[in-house]
């Protein structure tokens, strides 16, 4: 479980009730907690810090502790969780600013809490809602619904196959020259096999880096690609046929410039989605931005009452907390 950059946005009462909730309730096998190192302030000249006149680094911040008070307050909690705690941090100070102001530590200061594995510590789940004066929960969670994703499985692709599926894309990876009448990219074009690797398909099928570069190595690729001494770039050596994009007409620019007497005339295919566009009658309410507005809107709030009543549901059938 990660807390990055919380606490210092909390309230006391609520800040209060973070330990027991997260260590004692939920307990984490493994906990990460980050706020700012007040210290480091030192470096940022308009929060003036160690004057009457310091600031927080936002304006939200309800507190900004150094690292005796960030780690007084972790080493507290831990012990009383059953936890072990360790510090670190990130970001430093160059090293020519180091050597003329003392150490100050992180720019943000880390307190890692790891469960102690050999110490029986019961949850204070009951304890902690007897301290409220309110009965436990019988239930905590209500599983509401599941998303199982899905991940790429094929296997036993050969070094032709990945050739095969570079070269597919090799014409959408080589700037085509400015020549406007050049059908094909002459040979000799110059690919980064960083380029290659950030390609998601490609990443599939070789599965590592060091797939990838054998199969540029193999006798598959061979008259096709050469690589690198180093294995960071590879020539293409065949010419490329120049990939035409045709630049995309709206119907709604199209039917402007073609006129009634040319679609009549006309029997060409080009022009049938023109005609149908002219022919497409829409009603006052259709034109009407405020109606659809309006539609929105009522979508919106059907949805959040099909929300709201699968919530209710649940709670019928579970139990409230």
């Amino acid at each position: 479980m990660t807390c990055l950059e919380v606490i210092e946005h909390l309230d006391p009462p609520v800040l209060a009730t973070f330990p027991a909730i997260v260590l004692g309730l939920y307990r984490p096998s493994l906990l990460i907690v980050s706020t700012p190192n007040a210290e480091y302030n030192v470096y940022f000249s308009e929060l003036q810090y160690g004057t009457s006149n310091s600031k927080f680094r936002h304006d939200d911040h309800r507190f900004e502790w150094d690292r005796p008070a960030f780690q007084e307050w972790a080493t507290t909690i831990a012990s009383k969780y059953g936890y072990n705690v360790t510090f670190t941090g990130v970001g430093i100070e160059p090293m020519d600013i180091r050597k003329k102001i003392h150490d100050v530590g992180f720019c943000s200061q880390f307190a890692i809490f790891c469960k102690k594995e050999d110490v029986l510590f019961p949850s204070l789940t009951f304890d902690y809602f007897a301290q409220l004066g309110v009965s436990p929960p019988q239930i905590r969670f209500a599983h509401v619904s599941r998303t199982t994703f899905p991940y790429f499985e094929e296997t036993g692709f050969t070094d032709a196959n990945i050739i095969q599926e570079i070269q597919d894309r090799v014409p959408y990876l080589i700037t085509p020259p400015k020549d406007s009448s050049c059908l094909v990219i002459p040979s000799g074009s110059i690919i980064e096999v960083d380029e290659l690797w950030s390609m998601l398909r490609i990443r599939q099928i070789c599965k590592t880096r060091t797939r990838l570069i054998d199969a540029l190595r193999s006798t598959n690729a061979n008259k096709i690609f050469e690589l690198s001494a180093d294995g960071q770039k590879i020539a293409v050596m065949y010419e490329v046929p120049v990939i035409e994009y045709t630049p995309w007409v709206s119907p709604t620019s199209t039917a402007s410039i073609v006129s009634d007497e040319e679609l009549a005339t006309s029997s060409d295919d080009d022009c049938k989605e023109v005609k149908q566009f002219k022919n497409l009658k829409l009603t006052d309410k259709e034109l009407n931005p405020q109606h659809n507005q309006t539609q929105f809107q009522q979508q919106e709030d059907q949805s959040t009452q099909t929300w709201g009543q699968m919530y209710e549901d649940v709670l019928a059938d579970t139990g409230t907390w």
